[in-house]
């Protein structure tokens, strides 16, 4: 047993007081020899009830939680040194709890090397000696160093994330996996000893996840994601129900919403209308169809829009309201026209109305971190549904812009996205255009490798030509009987059909284009944190990096 610094001062100092009790209470060293052997007997008896103290005693926790996560990024060319950075921090007396998550590194896809962040969690009072811990362990491997960014956490939720970190059962501390296959598996599960999962390279012909609620599905595509991350490829999702924020939080990604006080995700329909006539009639096209308009309206829209385009530029682009009062602000020639355009400022009202304003006002989504860590964009606080197919569509929009500009197709996928209660986020569009958009945009996604995950309780809600599109189906428990017959035409076996009536709880058939497979998918772990826990360590933003 090797004796630290502080326990060799204790030791000392009561070797010390023993001593001077000799000599206080016997004045020749006769007596203190005669009586050595009972002070001998104490010092032991006093020592042994220090190591038992401390054996029984938790060690002091004076800063650093550095516990490894349970999942991993394939990342070959890390070269953290983890066991050298747990030696450190218990020399230095610091308290080894939680290593939130290792990001995107280079990838086995080829990618180009990038960022790779380790998400660390460091708790404590005293601010040097959590810096003076930084210090020691940047010096301990080549190519990252730790960047403190300091915030105050309340001590019941760093109390919290203690105790979870101390139930938990953690294996290994290592960074990474490799796979042996050519081409790696999602794995989602096991089927009579077999490992079942999808190809990665099938992703990008999108994926649809059907089933009743209480049947499975979310607890599918958390796997996916999941898994996805372990070799490096990040995902967005867009949820309304809070259910991914756990799973998300736990992976060292970042969370957004719409409430005032938090990290606010805004996104503005009109941002590109300034580059020109072809984005100018894009997004025409898309309210038009997402707000039904007649022709008339669809005219007074337009000019709106182009207006618009005339009076700003690239670098201050219009907004919805901008929109809004542009339209309120015509001046009509006939009633016809004014009863058009009084219809259409109703039609556009709602969106921005009950904190739509905020929502469409500004432009974050390409600095939220999408294309490096997994991101979530809890929709929940959005009451309008008209609201957030607009935030679902112009994201999709802005993510293909984005991976445009690369100029670089993929085989595999750069990026998943996931809709969850897709039949709310990309409806039935009522007329040939919008259904012409969503599916031209769903193949441009294809195209640079963006993988669409999208998540219902039905078949029949969701757009036929989005169904379609989609290369893998997920289907778990249907009862539905218009779904049933939908899914007839790519089921043709009665047997399975019968057994998609029957399925349990988290089992699944899946239809890959190399057959159907059948499985039992594993839940993924997830931090047991509560939803306040969670608001108020997404709302202060507490956690440290270190990057590469």
């Amino acid at each position: 047993m090797t004796i630290k610094r502080e326990d060799l001062d204790i030791y000392l100092l009561i070797a010390a007081l023993i001593i001077l009790l000799f000599f206080k209470n016997y004045g020749n060293i006769v007596k203190i020899l005669m009586d050595l052997s009972m002070y001998l007997f104490m010092m032991l008896a006093a020592v042994s009830l220090i190591l038992l103290i401390k054996v029984k005693k938790p060690l002091p926790r004076k800063g650093l939680l550095v516990v490894p996560a349970r999942l991993s990024v394939y990342d070959k060319d890390a070269n953290i040194n983890l066991n050298k950075i747990k030696d450190i921090a218990e020399e230095m007396g610091f308290r080894i709890i939680f290593l939130i998550s290792i990001g995107k590194g280079a990838g086995f896809m080829g990618r180009s090397s990038g960022r790779a962040s380790y998400k660390v969690l460091l708790l404590g009072k005293d601010r040097e000696l959590i810096r003076a811990g930084a210090s020691a362990i940047n010096s301990t491997s080549e190519g990252f160093k730790i960047e403190l960014m300091e915030r105050s956490l309340s001590p019941d939720l760093a109390q919290e994330i203690i105790e979870i970190c101390d139930e938990s059962e953690v294996a290994s501390i290592g960074v990474g996996r490799s796979s042996e296959r050519d081409e790696p598996l999602l794995e989602l599960g096991e089927r009579r000893g077999r490992v079942v999962g999808i190809p990665v390279s099938e992703l990008t012909k999108h994926t649809l996840v059907i089933g009743q609620t209480g049947s499975g599905k979310t607890t599918t595509v958390k796997r996916i994601i999941y898994e996805a991350w372990n070799l490096g490829i990040p995902s967005l999702v867009l949820d309304s129900h809070w259910e991914y924020r756990n799973l998300i939080f736990g992976m060292g990604g970042r969370i957004f919403c719409s409430r005032a006080g938090y990290p606010q995700i805004c996104i503005n329909p009109l941002i590109s209308i300034p580059k020109g006539e072809k984005e100018i009639f894009l997004v025409a096209e898309t309210l038009s169809s997402l707000l039904d308009l007649t022709p008339s309206q669809f005219y007074l829209l337009l000019k709106a829009l182009r207006r618009l385009s005339d009076i700003s530029s690239e670098k201050n682009p219009p907004n919805m309201y901008d929109l809004l009062m542009e339209i309120k602000g015509f001046s009509v020639s006939s009633q016809p026209e004014e009863e058009s355009r009084a219809s259409l400022v109703r039609k556009l009202e709602p969106l921005v109305s009950g904190g739509g304003e905020a929502i469409f006002k500004c432009d974050n989504i390409l600095s939220t971190g999408f294309e490096e860590v997994p991101t979530l964009l809890e929709l929940g606080d959005i009451e309008s549904d008209l609201q957030k197919r607009l935030v679902a569509f112009f994201t999709l929009k802005r993510i293909k812009d984005y991976y445009v500009r690369e100029e670089a197709k993929s085989r595999y996928p750069r990026l998943i996205v996931v809709l969850e209660e897709a039949e709310k986020l990309i409806p039935y569009y009522k007329d040939q255009i919008g259904m012409e958009l969503i599916s031209r945009l769903f193949a441009e996604l294809r195209k640079f490798g963006v993988a669409l995950i999208l998540v219902s309780q039905s078949l029949s809600e969701i757009p036929e030509g989005a169904v379609r599109n989609a290369g893998i189906k997920i289907i778990h428990k249907v009862e539905s009987p218009s779904d049933l017959k939908f899914l007839r035409v790519f089921i043709r076996e009665k047997n399975i059909m019968d057994k998609i009536l029957t399925l349990a709880p988290g089992e699944c058939i899946m239809n890959l284009p190399g057959g159907l497979e059948s499985l039992q998918v594993r839940p993924v772990d997830e931090l047991p944190l509560s939803r306040e826990s969670l608001d108020e360590a997404i709302m202060m933003n507490s956690f440290y990096w270190i990057s590469r």
